[in-house]
């Protein structure tokens, strides 16, 4: 019985049984979902593309790019996806490496010191004898960068992803 149920299962599994069935699916329904990372659609009664880019907190955007011919609409959407997906890759905390010590010399637990390099830093004791030894970096989380009120001020930052955009003016 086990079996047949694996047969079963495998010859319902296999790449052409499920190419078959999404090629199925996409020809009986028009309106059938764009695939995962297309941002480019058309209108149903409208031969125009169309881009859409959705932002965790904000409302979706579609707006019209205006040509019928899919490789001008990917031309014309490029620098609009790039921006959207480096504002939301600002968007989101991010780990950054920060030394613990400043390279040098520094005063150590119970009297020792510890010396501090760009990658360890080295324990010693009172008496100058080593200890031991540990990486002299720390990741932390970095919150995500303040939103700004104007879209034009958050693109000009996404050039600079290092910095937070300057929201002053």
């Amino acid at each position: 019985m086990v079996y047949h149920v694996a047969i079963y299962v495998a010859n319902a599994l296999s790449p052409r049984a499920v190419a078959d069935y999404t090629r199925r699916s996409r020809s009986d329904n028009p309106m059938a979902r764009a695939r995962h990372g297309s941002y480019l659609f058309q209108r149903p009664g409208s031969s125009n593309y169309y881009i859409k880019l959705r932002s965790p907190g904000e409302k979706r955007k579609e707006l019209s790019l205006g040509t019928p011919d899919r490789r001008e609409a990917e031309v014309l959407a490029g620098p609009m996806i790039t921006a959207h997906k480096a504002a939301l890759l600002a968007a989101r905390p991010h780990l950054q490496t920060v030394r613990k010590l400043e390279p040098g010399e520094h005063p150590g637990p119970d009297g020792g010191k510890i010396v501090a390099n760009e990658r360890e830093l080295i324990y010693l004791n009172h008496n100058g004898a080593y200890l031991r030894t540990e990486s002299n970096a720390a990741q932390m989380v970095v919150p995500p960068y303040p939103r700004c009120s104007t879209r034009s001020r958050e693109v000009r930052a996404l050039a600079r992803p290092r910095t937070a955009p300057d929201c002053s003016s």
